[in-house]
């Protein structure tokens, strides 16, 4: 074992290696491929490597760890509870690759319905929601879009079926949905709860 720095790729590993580095994969970095190295889970990397092998997108990336209440800023993944924010030079663990390369591609699918325009109609079939509740959800919180992430409103501002936004997930949508249920379905079991009392 030893301390320090090893470059792949361009990419600079800090941490303790063992001298045969137990590669998984080497192939020739001429034909665009990548050379893989074991590290443990608690070794320090920076987040542009994670960009690198998992998401570039580090905005859709946050907005999907909020979205799936996955806790991005544990000592787990990040190690340091004072990070509240992501950019390149952010010291995270590798665990926090370990744990999203599998996830590429929801995490790629995800990325591409965050950033584009969908309407009202498109979302409700894309959650399985009707399009009323959605339109409703889309007229409480319309206020939070900017003038570029909302089009298609009325002629008196009102959400409408054809309504588009962007920049917000059909998934973060869902979960706010499905919380405003739980909270209705709660409320109404206290209620039929004190009346029996």
């Amino acid at each position: 074992m030893w301390s320090g720095s090893i470059e792949v790729l361009g990419i600079q590993y800090w941490g303790h290696y063992s001298m045969q580095f137990h590669c998984i994969k080497q192939f020739d970095i001429c034909r665009h491929k990548e050379m893989k190295i074991d590290m443990e889970d608690s070794e320090i990397i920076y987040m542009s490597q994670f960009k690198y092998r998992v998401t570039r997108d580090l905005v859709a990336f946050q907005d999907y760890c909020k979205t799936f209440d996955f806790d991005l800023f544990c000592e787990h993944y990040v190690g340091n509870s004072s990070i509240s924010a992501l950019n390149d030079k952010t010291k995270v663990k590798q665990a926090l690759i370990t744990h999203f390369e599998p996830l590429k591609e929801d995490l790629l699918t995800y990325k591409n319905d965050f950033h584009k325009f969908k309407s009202v109609e498109d979302i409700a079939n894309k959650i399985g929601i009707t399009p009323d509740r959605v339109k409703a959800y889309i007229e409480r919180n319309k206020l939070n879009f900017s003038k570029d992430q909302i089009n298609g409103l009325s002629g008196y501002g009102d959400v409408t079926l054809k309504t588009q936004v962007k920049e917000i997930s059909s998934y973060k949508i869902l979960k706010d949905l499905q919380l405003i249920e739980r909270n209705i379905l709660l409320s109404k079991t206290t209620a039929q709860s004190l009346m029996v009392k």
